[in-house]
C-alpha cells in the first residue's frame, strides 16, 4: 500500500499493470508478476464460504481504487478487499502470460513460414536458371 523509495508507484497499483507487449521480456516480466501474487500466499487460502460474485465486487473496487483510498477503509474491510482482489489476479495473471505465450509462439511460426517460403523461392528460381542453361530458354515467363 505505501510507496517504495525510488518508484512512483505502490506494490498494489504495480501488481495491477498486466503486459502490454508480446515479447520474450514482457513474457518473463508476467511469469515474475504471477510469481510475486503466488508467493503472497492467498491462492491458498479457502475462500469457497465467500459467493464469487462477491470476490468479484470486491476485487472489480480494489482494481479501480486509489491505494490511500483502500488504506483508510477499516481493517476487516482492506483485507478482505486486498484477499479478493489478490485471488482473482493471480489467475488474471496468468491468463496474461499465457496469452504474452500465445502470441510469442504465433509470431515465431508466422516467421518460420516466411523463411520456409522465402527459401523456397530461392531454390525454384535456382532450378529454374538451371533448366535455362541446360535447356537454352529464356525462364522469365515461369517467374
Amino acid at each position: 500500500m505505501k510507496i517504495r523509495p525510488g518508484t512512483r508507484y505502490s506494490r498494489l497499483d504495480s501488481l495491477r499493470r498486466g503486459p502490454t507487449r508480446v515479447s520474450a521480456p514482457a513474457l518473463l516480466a508476467a511469469l515474475q508478476r504471477h510469481g510475486e501474487l503466488q508467493a503472497l500466499g492467498i491462492g491458498k487460502l479457502d475462500v469457497s464460504g465467500v459467493p464469487p460474485v462477491r470476490i468479484k465486487t470486491l476485487a472489480r473496487y480494489a482494481a479501480t481504487a486509489w491505494a490511500p483510498t483502500i488504506a483508510r477503509m477499516s481493517r476487516q474491510r482492506r483485507i478482505a478487499t486486498l484477499v479478493a482482489f489478490v485471488t482473482v489476479l493471480e489467475i488474471s495473471a496468468l491468463d496474461d502470460a499465457l496469452d504474452v505465450l500465445d502470441g510469442l509462439i504465433t509470431e515465431i511460426v508466422a516467421q518460420a513460414k516466411r523463411l520456409g517460403q522465402k527459401q523456397r523461392l530461392r531454390t525454384l528460381r535456382h532450378l529454374y536458371n538451371l533448366l535455362a542453361d541446360d535447356f537454352h530458354c529464356d525462364v522469365s515467363a515461369w517467374l
